[in-house]
């Protein structure tokens, strides 16, 4: 890599897909290219069976491919991926080990595939797990433990703690017997260390400093049967060899830090996460009972309440290296199920399972201030209803001052004016969290109550409230695309683990009910304060607001069952293995034409990854299995990594934790982009990742807007 702070460079010439680009030989082809050979397009599905299949948000697309002002390219970038397919598991298969897609056709913006050229320079694609649990510590060498795979890397992994070691942090006495089933004794006393194998969402992070480039995960920890962790892992990133033409392995070096021992309250069960365009990862926590809080949290001072969890968490790399999770009191107590960030680093959209909010803060990259939406959902139309506004010092007081919070501190409840038909009296309205009367929000805490009970806050204020299991988020920021065929432009993905018969009938429209779950997709938009739901405006009023919206990243309209799972017709507890299954965390890989869907529940006999290619130019909404986990382990988490270090190599994360082996992070890889010259630091999303040390040029650009203190 060239050093880290070197003077300014001259203007390069456009590379990537966001910037304009000049024009070039390489115009959009007038008429379809030709597709790969059919053995590699893996399902030769007519388009009648696919319609059948995926349901009338297909036959649109299908059907209608909007012409767009499409770039033209000087060096081209990939817009399509078609790759081998992973079966299903088969009844002699223990399915033990995961397994991944070993080869795919790359399609170029010129109309190009990269098997037309034979002498395309790509690498092998190879599925990486770089750690396991249990893995980390130099001394641990226990042959006869359920980690004795751990002994090869032991030597050259140097940890404070072990992955996934959970409730004892005490690096001193880590000399360990163990049992079976992961838990370790430590001293003749029968101290003991956990070694959880849930390992969850991964954030795959490159950070640039005078020492060189670094590559760090931060990943959740999310079990249980304990209160669960964020860690964090130093890797190495596999480099080639240009003597030899070998690429090396993805590696550990080290599991550096945990939060469970160095937050001041600690987190509980972490999920939901995401990376933001900033380089870091946030994500939601659970709440636990008094019970767990003994259990789990008697080391901290004072104890902590349940009003400590259920916060949004802001996780990040600090310049010396070290890991920190900040609780972001603004966003609200929603213990978030799904996250995402937008470009804008303002507007950030969270899920419980049952509501989509949308939270807009009011400075870039800080999420310590902002207001709080709630969406209503509506025959392929949403609104939008302000709940509250919120800055975290406030919020951070009122929990810390008020030694009992319950949840009649903040509401006001009224008994049913008709008790057979659950009718309430003027200004009351039925809420979640206590349905045996009805209830709105006290004068005097309004402003507390929709940020401490936002779900109740949003079921008030005429919010959709009873969303089926809301899992993932997802947005192709490319809004021009390459070829003028693509498909999902400027374009918002919701997964949903399952459409209930309630959310179907909330919703209207063209909804169905799909017990195997389903992937909507979403126009965004500006909403200001009279397009919120039951806004009454005049013209003038509206042409006012019209000026100042508070985004320009609502989601405004959508269309159902962009791709969605069937019950099987010989089974209907179980799921038909040639589609999803229950979705949980989904990806799109913006100017790459791909979303990635990874399976939840257990309706499959093991969970896979798929791909779906809007690129126009393939078979649209025909998904393809491109990995299978262990059988009994979930997906936790999937993301897509474009030029991680800015070497040209693109890799696929997947987080495989929460069954009976241990958890891991691996990488699919490498995905070489025709269009990224090696050196390149526009890796990700925008400049603010990677991160910078302090003496790079960029680090005024990508720093944090807020120092720990």
């Amino acid at each position: 890599l060239p050093s880290a702070n070197p003077p300014p460079p001259p203007p390069p010439p456009p590379l990537h897909p966001s910037r304009p680009l000049p024009p070039s030989p390489c115009l959009p082809p007038s008429s379809p290219s030709p597709l790969p050979s059919p053995s590699l397009l893996l399902i030769n599905t007519p388009v009648e069976s696919v319609i059948m299949k995926f349901g009338i948000a297909a036959c649109l697309l299908l059907t209608t491919i909007v012409s767009v002002n499409a770039r033209k390219c000087n060096t081209c970038w990939l817009t399509s991926l078609q790759c081998s397919a992973v079966k299903p598991i088969s009844s002699t298969d223990s399915g033990a080990s995961p397994v991944a897609t070993s080869s795919c056709i790359f399609g170029y913006s010129d109309g190009t595939y990269s098997n037309e050229d034979p002498e395309n320079g790509l690498e092998p694609l190879v599925f990486n797990i770089p750690i396991k649990t249990g893995c980390g510590l130099k001394s641990y060498t226990d042959p006869s433990s359920p980690f004795y795979y751990c002994n090869k890397t032991a030597t050259s992994t140097n940890s404070k703690i072990k992955f996934g070691q959970i409730n004892k942090l005490d690096a001193s006495t880590m000399a360990a017997t163990c049992t079976k089933v992961g838990v370790c004794t430590l001293s003749a006393t029968g101290d003991s260390v956990y070694f959880s194998n849930n390992v969850g969402y991964t954030a795959t992070i490159p950070f640039i400093s005078d020492k060189g480039m670094k590559v760090f995960a931060i990943v959740y920890i999310d079990d249980p049967s304990t209160a669960g962790d964020v860690q964090m892992v130093e890797l190495t990133v596999p480099k080639l060899d240009s003597k030899t033409g070998n690429v090396s392995s993805w590696k550990s070096v080290s599991v550096i830090d945990s939060v469970y021992s160095s937050s001041a309250k600690g987190v509980y069960q972490p999920a939901g996460g995401s990376l933001t365009p900033w380089c870091t990862a946030i994500g939601g926590e659970k709440v636990p009972v008094s019970q767990d809080i003994l259990q789990f949290f008697s080391n901290k001072a004072p104890l902590p309440t349940e009003m400590n969890y259920g916060w949004v968490t802001e996780s990040r790399v600090e310049i010396d290296y070290s890991a920190s999770v900040i609780k972001r009191y603004a966003l609200g107590r929603i213990q978030a199920t799904a996250t995402f960030a937008m470009p804008d680093k303002k507007t950030v959209y969270l899920s419980d399972g049952s509501v989509v909010y949308m939270f807009v803060s009011k400075l870039v990259k800080d999420l310590r201030n902002g207001t709080l939406y709630a969406a209503n959902f509506s025959k392929e139309t949403v609104k939008w209803v302000k709940l509250n506004s919120m800055n975290e010092s406030d919020m951070i007081k009122e929990i810390s001052s008020t030694p009992t919070i319950s949840f009649s501190n903040y509401w006001e409840g009224s008994a049913y004016l008709d008790a057979t038909a659950k009718s309430c009296n003027t200004g009351y309205k039925r809420v979640f969290t206590d349905q045996t009367q009805c209830w709105r929000p006290k004068s005097a805490k309004d402003k507390y109550a929709c940020l401490l009970y936002p779900k109740d806050c949003a079921m008030f204020k005429g919010a959709t409230y009873n969303l089926s299991g809301v899992t993932g988020f997802a947005y192709n920021m490319d809004d021009k695309g390459a070829t003028g065929k693509e498909l999902g432009l400027n374009k918002f993905f919701i997964s949903f683990s399952t459409v209930s018969t309630d959310m179907q009938t909330s919703l209207g429209g063209s909804s169905v009910v799909r017990p195997c779950g389903s992937v909507y997709m979403f126009t965004i938009g500006k909403v200001d304060n009279c397009t919120l739901l039951n806004a009454n405006c005049d013209d003038a009023t509206k042409a006012t607001s019209a000026k100042s919206p508070y985004t320009s990243y609502a989601l405004n309209s959508y269309k159902v069952d962009i791709v969605n799972g069937l019950p099987l017709d010989t089974d209907r507890s179980k799921c038909e293995p040639s589609l999803p299954s229950q979705p949980s965390y989904i990806h799109f890989a913006s100017y790459h034409n791909t979303l990635f869907i990874a399976d939840g529940g257990s309706l499959h006999e093991s969970n896979h990854v798929w791909l779906l290619d809007f690129s126009g130019q393939g078979r649209p909404f025909v998904p393809t299995s491109i990995f299978r986990a262990p059988r009994g382990s979930m997906i936790e988490g999937v993301s897509w990594m474009n030029n991680l270090v800015g070497d040209g190599r693109s890799y696929l994360s997947i987080s495989v934790g929460s069954g009976p082996q241990p958890g891991f992070i691996g990488y699919l890889g490498p995905f070489t982009l025709k269009g990224y010259n090696a050196g390149s630091y526009d890796m990700l999303t925008n400049i603010g990742c990677p991160i910078r040390g302090e003496q790079d040029y960029l680090y005024d650009a990508t720093k944090y807007v807020d120092k720990l203190s």
